[in-house]
């Protein structure tokens, strides 16, 4: 209960006359201004919610960082179900995100949406068309491209050549890519 001194009371009412005070029967509290201390003490107020008779002694104990590091993750994961707190396993959280996740196909988006999209992010290639001279002089003589030449003649067929490969695998890239094409 409140025990009530000169220094006590001093620092429990406030400069402006409020103090704030528990019940049981309000266990949130009231705020008083300048509240004779000790006729409140004697109709059951304290100042602080944990001197409140009928408290209930079985409320679980405060856990502390310690604790918690020494907790598998079974028990810390029921303390958190009983605080109220869902706890899914991995499969579970996958199955919960999946429930509420919205899918979009491409078959749902119209032609025209789809080319105005491309376009305003510029992803729109410039030709589609082979470059025919250097089709034309691969046909002729393989050799007389240089690498340089080969990648953007393979690029345009859809393949990714590298610099660093021989003249004669890119060669064989793009004669093959080329007979496929046929």
């Amino acid at each position: 209960m409140l025990r009530v001194t000169k220094k006590t009371a001093d620092r429990r009412i406030s400069k402006d006359g409020r103090t704030y005070l528990f019940h049981k029967d309000h266990p949130k509290g009231m705020v008083f201004i300048n509240p004779d201390l000790e006729e409140m003490a004697e109709q059951g107020w304290v100042d602080n919610p944990a001197k409140l008779e009928g408290v209930d002694p079985d409320e679980p104990e405060a856990i502390d960082a310690d604790k918690v590091k020494s907790m598998s993750p079974s028990d810390i994961a029921n303390l958190a179900k009983s605080f109220g707190y869902k706890v899914f396993t991995d499969v579970e959280l996958t199955a919960e995100i999946g429930k509420n996740t919205n899918y979009l196909s491409l078959k749902d988006v119209n032609d025209e949406d789809l080319l105005a999209e491309v376009s305003r992010r510029g992803l729109e290639k410039e030709s589609y068309k082979i470059d025919l001279t250097l089709l034309e002089r691969f046909n002729e003589d393989p050799k007389s491209l240089n690498k340089e030449e080969h990648i953007i003649l393979g690029k345009e067929l859809g393949l990714t050549l590298r610099i660093n490969w021989g003249e004669d695998t890119m060669i064989d890239k793009i004669t093959e890519a080329l007979n496929n094409e046929e």
